[in-house]
């Protein structure tokens, strides 16, 4: 995502100014890539893994996080509803996928 791109994006943004702006989003940008697509592949692999349910609950958690931010951003980036359905779309499958765990492979208590 360029400067430009983000200065047109609906949702608010807080630039420090002070140097090339347009390096200072791209650095930023490719930090927070670099850390979703690890935490991701992380999750991923929790949730692969047997037993560990506190984890595996976490590792839900992020993923819900993960794809309602990136379906809100490409909503106010004013992207077409195939982008905004994709998140969701996957969304619905890890919660479908949370929903139907065996109670033996989940935590004792509400999933709150």
């Amino acid at each position: 995502m360029t400067g430009e791109q983000l200065r047109k994006c609906k949702a608010p943004i807080l630039f420090i100014h002070g140097g090339n702006e347009s390096d200072h989003v791209k650095d930023k940008v490719a930090t927070v890539r670099e850390l979703l697509g690890v935490w991701q592949v992380l999750g991923g692999l929790v949730v692969l893994l047997p037993k560990l349910p506190r984890l595996k609950e976490w590792a839900y958690a992020d993923i819900l996080i993960n794809l309602v931010a990136a379906a809100h951003h490409h909503y106010m980036a004013g992207d077409d509803v195939t982008k905004i359905a994709i998140p969701l779309v996957v969304l619905s499958i890890a919660v479908v996928s949370c929903g139907l765990r065996p109670p033996s492979r989940r935590l004792q208590g509400p999933m709150v």
